[in-house]
């Protein structure tokens, strides 16, 4: 447990840097106008993704840390699940400029923010990974009326069939 913990805050530190650092080339890159080519302005986008990823596993260490030494860590809340969608989407959208992602209606729910943040960046994370090399990536968020309550991702597949992952 101290092992984990002391490993946990010691990769901060250094993620932490990256994170910023990929966020500044993003900005410079977007006042260069055209001077920096879309291949580069992509994986910039792609290291601030797996960055944000790296800081996820990060957490969910210092989670397993907590969990070990006793702690408690769901916090029950209500939650805007649109608006968690948006931001987790806004984030990872980045990595993969040419995703079209649409959010429609969410119902809202009662849980951990944290945990359903990490829900959505897994989902919509793979719908974009995989989607990514078809022509025209497009991934879909949404509530079926009448369904459990949670949200659903869809998407194209890699090879140009619908693929979707729900989660209740």
């Amino acid at each position: 447990t101290e092992f984990i913990d002391n490993l946990s805050h010691e990769l901060r530190t250094p993620l932490t840097s990256i994170r910023l650092l990929a966020e500044t080339l993003t900005r410079e890159a977007a006042t260069a106008g055209d001077a920096i080519p879309p291949k580069m302005r992509d994986r910039i986008g792609k290291i601030e993704v797996e960055t944000g990823h790296l800081v996820q596993m990060v957490n969910e260490l210092l989670d397993l840390s907590r969990i070990e030494g006793g702690g408690t860590l769901l916090m029950a809340d209500g939650l805007d699940m649109a608006s968690i969608a948006h931001a987790t989407c806004r984030e990872l959208q980045r990595g993969y400029p040419r995703a079209q992602v649409e959010i429609g209606p969410l119902p809202a729910a009662e849980g951990d923010e944290v945990l359903v943040q990490q829900v959505y960046a897994n989902l919509v994370g793979n719908a974009l990974k995989f989607s990514s090399k078809t022509a025209s990536p497009r991934v879909e968020i949404g509530a079926e009326p009448g369904g459990a309550e949670g949200g659903a991702a869809s998407g194209t597949g890699a090879r140009g069939s619908p693929a979707t992952f729900a989660c209740s």
